[in-house]
């Protein structure tokens, strides 16, 4: 499916706010579109091919529908970044900003524009992903709702008119070691012990991750419990025999696991029993030393809450010269608070890192046009990326389906002119939520199956992905988008990553990345050996 360049409208009041309304009804005619003119369905100019690895080859063709819908061909509709998301009276803004808008008028596409984004006017001062729920920001034509773009609201972005008076860092080293790698990091217990989406404090936090680390025995009846209060009687029989250990004996259960895969409760019942653990009278009191260990370990200056271990891992792969990515993934609203602290610490200002290289400021994250959000629904995946126009405009592309949505993404993150060294990806929630939290309908991660001395090697860094399940990534092939085993990913490119350790042992993700590289390398030595055997048996 191709890359389309979409927008919505936006009408300003008298006070500069837009008014959102949608640009494109049930059954996906446009609305509101006075100065968008008609024009044939015709190829677009292929641009030149990229030197690095863009995982398959652009299509020459444009097409104007913003998410599978009757969308007439040839109608394009352009708006400023800042009419792309909604008023800021809304719950898209936190108290506290007051986000200056800059609304355009909807222009047409002129002819034979290259596939890159439709420029159009800067955004505001201001934008950011929005601390609105997790799940309504990204909506379809084909079910009559209006394109929302991920708002980062607080991280300021350098005018395009001041650009030229910043001091350019050193260049990055010329000729990277090893494979590129791309590090996908959820947020939430994995670098930050803290769930805004949940409202968990670190006190809650670090109790819930000693529940899902701590195995007892407990005294089963023989038969499913009636109702919940049968259910929390039988909570209450659970017994700590050992732990805090990421593998239990056998026999034993953990608590967390007791509550949620053995017992079922209700989520609400669940975190307030594991937010609980360790105080006086839980199941956990004798871990509440354990527990006093961690947040004294994850005590930081006010207003910095990413672990250290995460820190060390970008100053480690900086010191050797590697070329990597870095993509911050997440269901939840925290984006705002993690690009402004990682912005920081890439130019140097954050307390416990103060000496920073200078050229690690190519890696802040770059507002809006680092940004972007993934949406799927029953046609599929559908990528939308914001990115700077050649004029210093803001614009967005949206890419449809699973090898589109690969290659736009590689694109974005490998173009020789301009890479983009740090993403910041909103996940669709509300697509995994009806999807019964299935495995296949997660966070997307596509992955190539063509790999060579260049193909990027993609992990995923996430809390939630289980030890016999992924759970909450959908790891799928970028060529085919079929579903990839989780025997084949598991270690490679799913990587459960277990907050305790990382609390602890600086170097914890530094490991990681080094067994998984060395995970892949085997498994692509057997595919060879494999290879050559069928081939002497032939």
């Amino acid at each position: 499916m191709l890359t389309s360049r979409v927008a919505t409208t936006g009408r300003q009041t008298q006070n500069g706010t837009s008014i959102g309304a949608p640009l494109v009804r049930p059954g996906g005619e446009i609305r509101d579109c006075a100065s968008v003119s008609s024009m044939p369905f015709v190829p677009a100019p292929s641009p030149a091919p990229y030197t690095g690895y863009i995982g398959s080859p652009t299509p020459s063709y444009r097409t104007t529908s913003l998410f599978p819908s009757p969308l007439g061909k040839g109608r394009v509709a352009t708006t400023s970044h800042a009419n792309l998301v909604r008023s800021s009276e809304s719950s898209f803004f936190r108290p506290g900003f007051s986000p200056q808008r800059n609304h355009s008028s909807l222009s047409p596409v002129p002819q034979g524009m290259l596939r890159r984004s439709v420029p159009c006017k800067a955004a505001a001062s201001r934008t950011g992903f929005s601390q609105s729920d997790s799940h309504n920001s990204l909506r379809t034509a084909s079910r009559g709702g209006s394109l929302m773009v991920p708002s980062i609201t607080g991280v300021a972005e350098t005018p395009a008119s001041q650009t030229s008076q910043v001091q350019e860092p050193p260049p990055l080293p010329a000729s990277p070691k090893g494979r590129p790698i791309v590090l996908h990091f959820d947020i939430n217990k994995t670098i930050i012990m803290s769930d805004s989406v949940k409202g968990a404090t670190t006190d809650h936090m670090v109790n819930a991750l000693l529940s899902e680390v701590c195995w007892g025995t407990w005294e089963f009846s023989g038969c499913d419990p009636a109702d919940d209060e049968e259910k929390l009687r039988l909570a209450s029989t659970w017994s700590l025999e050992s732990g805090p250990s990421v593998v239990g004996k056998p026999g034993m259960v953990t608590y967390s696991d007791l509550l949620e895969l053995e017992l079922k409760l209700p989520k609400k019942h669940r975190q307030n029993l594991k937010h609980s653990f360790t105080e006086p009278g839980a199941p956990g009191e004798s871990v509440a030393s354990v527990a006093d260990r961690l947040k004294a370990a994850l005590l930081q200056t006010e207003g910095f809450f990413l672990i250290p271990s995460f820190y060390r891992l970008i100053l480690n792969l900086h010191e050797q010269e590697r070329n990597f990515r870095i993509i911050f993934r997440t269901f939840g609203v925290a984006l705002p608070e993690v690009i402004q602290e990682f912005n920081t610490f890439c130019e140097g200002g954050h307390p416990s890192f103060p000496q920073t290289p200078p050229n690690l400021r190519r890696r802040t994250v770059r507002m809006p046009s680092d940004t972007g959000q993934w949406y799927r629904d029953n046609a599929g995946l559908h990528l939308a990326l914001c990115s700077r126009h050649d004029s210093g405009a803001n614009c967005l592309t949206v890419a449809h389906g699973d090898a589109e949505s690969h290659a736009h993404m590689n694109r974005k993150l490998f173009c020789p002119e301009e890479p983009c060294m740090t993403l910041a990806l909103k996940d669709y929630h509300e697509y995994w939520k009806k999807s019964g939290e299935a495995d296949d309908a997660g966070k997307p991660l596509l992955i190539s199956q063509t790999f060579s001395s260049d193909t990027p090697h993609h992990m995923f860094f996430d809390d939630n992905i289980e030890r016999h399940r992924s759970h909450i990534v959908d790891a799928r092939c970028a060529e085919t988008g079929q579903p990839l085993p989780f025997s084949e990913t598991q270690g490679i490119h799913l990587i459960r990553a277990e907050p305790i350790s990382a609390i602890e042992d600086p170097d914890y993700f530094i490991k990681l990345v080094v067994d998984a590289e060395a995970a892949l390398e085997a498994q692509l030595a057997g595919r060879t050996v494999s290879g050559l055997g069928r081939e002497a048996t032939e």
